[in-house]
């Protein structure tokens, strides 16, 4: 006995040993792509979506494109891809998806064609709209971006229009349109451009502008703008190709016995002291550039001026009046800028002023610019603003304006540069307005009410609009009844209760509310939202029931409510929604059965109720749909508690059921 137990071990190594060995795993998956379909156009970021299965289990599945991979994998179902066609070029791509399961064996998808055309999502592109240069530096200025998804600017340059583009400087803030350049020589050609690029890595590259000079150009016209106490000042001449200023004293006005007084290669040297009795004499001012051309201005003492800040200025000569960041000027502006009418251009920008624009500025009828702005200026817009009929640029931001905009603004049909952001201006925006030639005013920053003039709308920036009437306050911002049409809330953190005054909304057609941390239930106030065609308040921590008023919602197309807590029935009420393509309700708490009024919804294609606790029966008139029941992205209905008889359209479909408490 003691032996056979000894040799037992050894028995049964050898029967181990004779055990046939387990048959290996041969059997390749299957792989089916789903969406979209072979000969489709896709843009940006495209999904693809796929079903595989397999006897032992599906690994994962990888996209493959033009027999390579991308790298793209998938290990969970429903298995899908999110395709970022942005760096490809524009034209046709064969797919296909692999299934690997884990015995190592593959199976190839059958291919699709899909037409990659990104031309329409390539973001608006900027010209640029000047090359300017002064003594010191040489600025390139372009359009300010309008696109939404705006990423940066990349300023170009090259030595030729066709040449080779070098970048010169990055800007990712959308305000800043000019660049400078220190070294420069402005008689050799320069090329630039702008390219904008957008959050996908989208680029556009605009008009470009050179700075070349087809000929010398005639040097500046010199102005007097100060004859007092036996002194001469005259205007400095800031073209680049500066050589000498002269001047010449004459007894008599035709200036035929003139002399040679004064002459300076100086640029910043525009004095000169008159020695003796100045009142029966006459002077001319030449300035000459480096081709020896010349400007030439006559004074007669005795002329009229204005004393404004200790500086006398010529009524007749002075057209060109720019004190901009000049000493930060203080005090009040003077009145008395009504009397030099010939001015054409106006800038005391960037001072320390205070008080009122004064109505005087209204004389000014040949000004084609006038820059007030980054001062201290208070009190309304004075409506004899109007007047300056000429105007192509009225630049006041940056100050502490009030009162309402005078509707005479409407008098400025010229005008292509309208800046009035960062006031504390209020009221209603005038209609007259839209007579100007600037269809893009900068409006931002204050605290203008709706509704807003149509021609005008999309450009009327961020508004306080505590004080304004048909507004409502949604987490702590002002919206306009008549004019908010989408609103896009969504990943904005948001914590509470979605507020019933949302129901007031009513001209809405978008509303996304995604991916906060909204709690408490959907207000009914939803329904009165009539004019949606998208309501999306999926991934929030929502609770309740779906109100029955969502049937008011007759014109929405797409109904996202997934991925929260709600509980309670599907209402029936939402038969009413016919025009629906789209309903997502899965990954709640969803109790009762599904009602048959579902089979009204005719244009339905794409239909997820699961992982909810659905009771009963599946309605038959769901088959009235239009559903591809195989196709598991757009119709699931798993993870329920539906019970038998299935409908024969998708019962095929009905995924993993508990039927514990079927009858």
């Amino acid at each position: 006995m003691k032996k056979i137990l000894q040799l037992l071990p050894i028995l049964l190594l050898i029967y181990w040993g004779c055990e046939e060995e387990a048959e290996p795993d041969t059997t390749p998956p299957t792989v089916t792509i789903t969406y979209p379909q072979s000969g489709a156009t896709v843009y940006e970021i495209a999904t693809i979506t796929c079903i595989s299965s397999d006897n032992d289990g599906v690994e994962k599945v990888e996209l493959w494109v033009n027999g390579v991979s991308t790298g793209l994998t998938d290990e969970t179902e429903p298995y899908s891809f999110n395709w970022n066609t942005v760096t490809l070029n524009n034209g046709s791509y064969t797919i296909t998806v692999r299934s690997y399961d884990a015995s190592g064996n593959t199976t190839d998808s059958d291919p699709i064609i899909l037409t990659v055309n990104n031309t329409g999502s390539y973001p608006t592109a900027v010209a640029v709209t000047s090359v300017s240069y002064d003594t010191t530096q040489m600025t390139v200025q372009w359009e300010q971006s309008i696109v939404a998804d705006f990423m940066y600017y990349k300023v170009l340059y090259s030595d030729t229009e066709s040449g080779d583009r070098e970048t010169l400087a990055i800007y990712t803030d959308k305000t800043i349109t000019s660049h400078s350049i220190t070294e420069f020589d402005p008689l050799i050609e320069n090329w630039f451009w702008v390219q904008i690029t957008d959050t996908l890595g989208l680029s556009s590259i605009g008009s470009g502008m050179t700075n070349e000079i087809d000929s010398p150009p005639n040097p500046s016209v010199l102005y007097p703008i100060n004859f007092y106490d036996g002194q001469i000042s005259w205007s400095q001449n800031n073209d680049d190709d500066f050589f000498s200023y002269k001047l010449y004293e004459s007894p008599s006005e035709d200036m035929s016995n003139k002399t040679l007084v004064y002459e300076t290669s100086e640029r910043l040297d525009t004095n000169y002291v008159v020695n003796g009795n100045s009142e029966d004499k006459y002077y001319q001012i030449t300035s000459e550039d480096v081709w020896g051309l010349q400007s030439i201005s006559n004074i007669e003492f005795g002329d009229y001026f204005v004393e404004l800040w200790g500086v006398f200025y010529s009524v007749e000569y002075t057209t060109y009046l720019d004190l901009n960041d000049d000493n930060q000027l203080t005090g009040e502006i003077p009145s008395e800028i009504g009397n030099l009418t010939n001015l054409i251009n106006l800038d005391l920008g960037n001072n320390q002023f205070t008080g009122s624009i004064p109505p005087e500025i209204g004389n000014l009828t040949n000004l084609t610019s006038l820059y007030l702005g980054d001062n201290q200026l208070t009190g309304s817009i004075p409506p004899e603003i109007g007047n300056l009929t000429n105007l192509t640029t009225l630049y006041l931001s940056f100050n502490q304006l009030t009162g309402e905009i005078p509707s005479e603004i409407g008098n400025l049909t010229n005008l292509t540069h309208l800046y009035l952001s960062y006031n504390l201006l209020s009221g209603i925006i005038p209609d007259e307005i839209c007579n100007q030639a600037d269809s893009s005013p900068d409006l931002g920053n204050n605290q203008l009410c709706p509704p807003y003039p149509s021609c005008i709308e999309d450009y009327v920036g961020e508004q306080d609009l505590i004080n304004c009437d048909g507004v409502v306050e949604l987490w702590g911002e002002y919206y306009s009844i008549e004019n908010t049409t989408e609103l896009d809330l969504s990943n904005s953190g948001f914590t509470g209760e979605i507020p019933p005054e949302i129901g007031n909304l009513t001209n809405l057609i978008y509303l996304n509310l995604g991916w906060n941390e909204l709690t408490g239930s959907i207000p009914p106030e939803i329904g009165n939202l009539t004019n949606l065609n998208d309501l999306w308040l999926y991934g929030n921590e929502l609770t309740g029931s779906i109100p029955p008023e969502i049937g008011n919602l007759t014109n929405l197309i797409d109904l996202n409510l997934y991925n929260n807590q709600l509980t309670g029935s599907i209402p029936f009420e939402i038969g009413n929604l016919t025009n629906l393509t789209v309903l997502k309700l899965y990954e709640n708490q969803l109790t009762g059965s599904i009602p048959s009024e579902i089979g009204n919804l005719s244009n339905l294609n794409r239909l997820l109720l699961n992982d909810n606790q659905l009771t009963g029966e599946i309605p038959e008139s769901i088959c009235d749909l239009n559903i591809v029941w195989s196709n598991g992205f757009v119709f699931n209905i798993t993870n329920n508690q539906l019970c038998p008889p299935y409908p024969s359209c998708m019962a095929a479909y009905k995924g993993i059921q508990d039927t514990s408490d079927c009858p």
